[in-house]
């Protein structure tokens, strides 16, 4: 039978000695710092990429009480023809009145879709707990942020 999880910590075990010198934790603040930098970088591009403002307009239309779906004798058609999850989804952001701070908005709601699910499945099958579970998140979120496409609302 295969045990999942960490191994057991004892009081004699102590961590490796590279984790205690002050380089490794050096390393460990510019990456930090190098992932925060990408994932602000990202965030800052979301608003440019084209279809963006197009995804969410059916959540600003219904925001404004107006319909998304084409209906016979609707005013503007917005052509969305998906299922209400979408719009539902991003309406808090839908609710400012700045299409620029709704994008990034967006683009936040994204981040924490990709890595929440992430680090619920970590925690639940006991893979990782604490700083592991923190570590395996960041390392995700760089793994997602190479392309910052799917960041997009």
């Amino acid at each position: 039978m295969v045990k999942w999880g960490l191994p057991p910590m004892n009081a004699a075990s102590a961590p490796p000695p590279i984790i205690r010198t002050a380089w490794f934790r050096a390393g460990l603040v510019v990456g930090g710092a190098g992932w925060l930098a990408l994932v602000w970088s990202a965030l800052c591009t979301v608003p440019g990429v084209p279809w963006n403002p197009a995804r969410l307009s059916a959540s600003f239309a219904l925001a404004r009480g107006l319909p998304f779906y084409a209906l016979r004798d609707s005013g503007a058609h917005l052509g969305w023809f998906y299922g209400p999850v979408t719009p539902l989804w991003y309406l808090p952001v839908a609710l400012t009145d700045n299409p620029t701070l709704a994008l990034v908005l967006a683009g936040v709601i994204n981040l924490v879709t990709m890595l929440a699910p992430f680090a619920l499945v970590l925690a639940a099958a006991g893979v990782a707990r604490g700083r592991a579970l923190g570590g395996a998140t960041l390392v995700a979120g760089v793994l997602l942020a190479g392309d910052h496409t799917h960041w997009a609302a």
